[in-house]
C-alpha cells in the first residue's frame, strides 16, 4: 500500500473512530436521560417528556396522565414557543401557560444540530395556583363531571418553588451537555397567547379573590430590602446570600400582555432605590445618578423577559461592585477588607475568629489588633452589628418570629439575641418591630 493509500486508510479510521465516539456519547445521553427521568419523577413526581425537534412527535414521557397534559402543552402554545425560532437551542427555556402550569425545556444535540426536545413539568409554583384554577373552572360552561376530572388531574401536579424547579432545569442541562449553567442564563417565555385556552389568566401572586398574596408580598419586600442593604455594603457575594435568604432566583410569574410593561416600570423604580442605596453606601451623587440614567435606558430597551432579567442582574452587580470598590479605601488595609467581606458572605453561618484569620492568612492575635486599629471595633462586635442590621430588616419586612431570626442569625438563644439587639438598638426586637410597623401604618 502506497503513502496515498495509507493516508486515506488513516483518515477513514479516524473518521470511523470519531463517528463511533459520537454514537457512544449519544447512547450515553439517551441512557442518562432515561435515568434522569426516573430520578426526578421518583423524587417529586416531576414528569419528563421527549419530543422530536419540531415538537410534532412525542417519543416518551413519564407523565401518568400523558394525553391530558399533552393537550394542555400543545393548546397553550408552550410547545410551539419552545420549538420557535426565538428560542436559543443551547440554553434552557422556562415556559408558562395561562392557567399557571410551568415547564422547562432544552434540546438534545447530534452532529452539531438539535436532535430532540426534552421537557420537564408541569409544576405549580404555589398552592394558590391550584385555587386559581379551581375558581376559573367554576366560571366555565363545563359539566360537573368534566370539571371534577380536570381538578383530580391537577391535584397530581407537583408544587415546587421556582428556585427548586430551577435546580432541576440546571440538572437537565448538565445531563445533556456535561456543563454547569447559572439560572440567570435561562430563557423565559415572554408572551402567552390566551386565545386557545378556555381559562382566564390569574396571576400566581394573587389570591382567589383577586387580592395580593401576603406571603409573596412579604417575600418580595424582604428581598428588595436585603438587596438594597447589600448595595450599601458593596457585598460581592449577594447571589449566594440571596439563595439562602429567599430562594428567589426565577420569576414567580411570567408576563402576559400588559404585565411586561408593569414589570419594567417596577424595575425602573427599583433602579432609583438602588441609586439611593449606593449613595448611602458612599457613592458620589453624580456617579450614582449617571448610573441610574444608563441602567434605566437599558431597561427601557429590553424587549424580552430574558433581556429584562439580564439587565436587572447586571444593574445590581454594577452598583454593588462600584460601592465595594469605593469602600475598599486606602484607609482600610486589604486584609481587614477581606475580613469584612468574608464576614458578610458567611453572615448566616457560624463564624469563628480562627476561621476568619485562616482565610485572611494572619494569626488571630495580629488580625484582631489590626482590625481594631483600622475599624475602631472588635471583630466579634462587627459580626454582631452585621447580624443585627439584617435582623432589623427581617423584623420589619417579614413575619418571621424572633426565635426564627435568632436561630438563623446564629445567636445562641432568644434571650442572648434580645440582649445584643437591645444594646445595639435601644429596644427589644418585638418593640422595634411594633414601632416600625406602626410608623409605616401612619405613613400610609
Amino acid at each position: 500500500m502506497g503513502w496515498g493509500g495509507r493516508l486515506r486508510f488513516i483518515l477513514t479510521m479516524k473518521s470511523w473512530v470519531n463517528m463511533m465516539n459520537e454514537e457512544m456519547l449519544l447512547t450515553n445521553i439517551y441512557v442518562r436521560s432515561r435515568v434522569f427521568s426516573g430520578l426526578v419523577h421518583s423524587a417529586c413526581g416531576l414528569s419528563c417528556w421527549c419530543f422530536s425537534v419540531t415538537g410534532e412527535k412525542l417519543f416518551f414521557s413519564t407523565c401518568p396522565d400523558e394525553q391530558e397534559f399533552l393537550l394542555f402543552l400543545r393548546s397553550s402554545g408552550c410547545l410551539d414557543y419552545a420549538t420557535g425560532e426565538q428560542v436559543r437551542r443551547d440554553r434552557p427555556v422556562i415556559l408558562s401557560d395561562s392557567i399557571g402550569l410551568i415547564w422547562g425545556a432544552e434540546y438534545m444535540w447530534k452532529n452539531g444540530a438539535p436532535e430532540e426536545l426534552i421537557m420537564i413539568g408541569p409544576i405549580f409554583n404555589s398552592s394558590s395556583s391550584f385555587r386559581s384554577i379551581e375558581t376559573a373552572l367554576h366560571r366555565q360552561t363545563l359539566s360537573q363531571q368534566a370539571r371534577n376530572m380536570l381538578l383530580e388531574k391537577m391535584k397530581k401536579i407537583p408544587v415546587l418553588s421556582m428556585a427548586n424547579f430551577g435546580q432541576y432545569v440546571q440538572m437537565l442541562h448538565y445531563m445533556l451537555f456535561q456543563e454547569e449553567i447559572q439560572r440567570q442564563e435561562f430563557q423565559f417565555q415572554t408572551v402567552i397567547e390566551d386565545g386557545k385556552n378556555i381559562y382566564r389568566h390569574l396571576g400566581d401572586e394573587l389570591d382567589v379573590d383577586g387580592s395580593w398574596d401576603s406571603t409573596n408580598v412579604e417575600r418580595i419586600h424582604m428581598t428588595e430590602e436585603t438587596l438594597l442593604q447589600m448595595i450599601r455594603e458593596g457585598n460581592l457575594e449577594y447571589k449566594n446570600v440571596l439563595d439562602r435568604l429567599t430562594g428567589l432566583e426565577l420569576p414567580a410569574q411570567f408576563p402576559v400582555e400588559g404585565q411586561f410593561r408593569r414589570l419594567k416600570n417596577a424595575l425602573v423604580i427599583f433602579c432609583g432605590q438602588c441609586t439611593r442605596a449606593a449613595i448611602q453606601g458612599g457613592m458620589p451623587q453624580q456617579t450614582a445618578f449617571a448610573m441610574e440614567t444608563e441602567h434605566c435606558d437599558r431597561l427601557e430597551r429590553a424587549a424580552t423577559m430574558t433581556d429584562l432579567l439580564t439587565v436587572n442582574r447586571r444593574m445590581m452587580e454594577d452598583y454593588i461592585r462600584k460601592v465595594h470598590d469605593l469602600r475598599a479605601t486606602p484607609d482600610v488595609s486589604k486584609p481587614v477588607q477581606q475580613c469584612c467581606d468574608y464576614i458578610r458572605r458567611h453572615i448566616l453561618q457560624p463564624l469563628e475568629l480562627s476561621q476568619i484569620a485562616r482565610h485572611v492568612g494572619y494569626s488571630e492575635y495580629y488580625l484582631s489588633k489590626r482590625f481594631y486599629r483600622e475599624m475602631g471595633i472588635r471583630v466579634v462586635d462587627f459580626i454582631k452589628d452585621e447580624r443585627i442590621n439584617l435582623a432589623k430588616i427581617w423584623l420589619v419586612t417579614t413575619s418571621k418570629s424572633v426565635d426564627e431570626i435568632s436561630e438563623t442569625l446564629q445567636f445562641n438563644s432568644r434571650n442572648y439575641f434580645g440582649k445584643v439587639f437591645c444594646e445595639k438598638v435601644g429596644m427589644t426586637p418585638s418593640a422595634y418591630r411594633k414601632q416600625l410597623r406602626a410608623q409605616e401604618e401612619e405613613n400610609q
